[in-house]
């Protein structure tokens, strides 16, 4: 092998499952993914902002109630 295969398990083992989906969504349909570790790096960024936007809304309305 020429090194340009990755299983999943090995992945899963270096990121969450929802950085590799997020990553996966982000490809526009009938589009080659160009798939590297700055693509899943981007979406654990990107993930991460979601959240923190979510924990930030999710504590403000407790705080209005």
């Amino acid at each position: 092998s020429i090194g340009n295969v990755v299983l999943m398990k090995d992945l899963l083992n270096e990121y969450d499952s929802n950085v590799i989906r997020l990553s996966l969504l982000n490809t526009k349909y009938r589009n080659p993914i160009n798939f590297s570790k700055d693509l899943l790096n981007q979406s654990s960024k990107t993930l991460h902002k979601i959240k923190n936007y979510y924990e930030l809304k999710s504590v403000d309305s407790r705080a209005t109630i």
